[in-house]
């Protein structure tokens, strides 16, 4: 905030360079990127925990959630409008997708202090996501499903 000085928004960025024609991970040592292999990308039981703010990206405990009654869902269809010049869902609009899941009156009662979002697979156009909603204290879990794959994730602090 330019006004107070205080930090407004932080953020930290994973990049995976993805070939537009063939949608797989692109390897290159020009970039110095590491990249995860085809099968470790399906299979993230052995890659560490994502820790960062407010947030804890816990597998065992994502798991555990989805299997109770969410506090809220809703299904949202990617528009042309969601879109970003590489065709896949501005990053943007996730935080869209959860504000809609959440409502007005969410809001209008709570006031979040702090919002980690990881996007674990790329929302495509046209895609439906149903996005669940649950709540554990002054912590909201929010998860951008397609069938049983976990699009995106995004969790708030109030």
């Amino acid at each position: 905030d330019t006004k107070t000085g205080k930090t407004a928004y932080e953020g930290a960025v994973e990049v995976v360079l993805i070939d537009a024609e063939t949608r797989s991970i692109v390897n290159s040592e020009k970039y110095r990127l590491s990249t995860l292999t085809e099968e470790e990308l399906k299979d993230d039981t052995g890659l560490p925990e994502i820790t960062s703010g407010c947030a804890r990206f816990n597998r065992r405990e994502r798991t555990e959630r989805l299997g109770q009654k969410p506090l809220t869902e809703c299904e949202i269809i990617a528009k042309y409008s969601d879109l970003d010049y590489n065709g896949h869902v501005n990053t943007a609009r996730y935080v869209t997708f959860i504000e809609d899941a959440l409502g007005k009156e969410f809001f209008e009662k709570n006031s979040v202090t702090e919002m980690d979002v990881q996007y674990n697979e790329e929302v495509l156009p046209g895609s439906a996501v149903c996005v669940r909603v649950y709540r554990d204290g002054d912590i909201i879990y929010c998860y951008g499903l397609s069938g049983e794959t976990i699009k995106f994730e995004v969790i708030l602090k109030i």
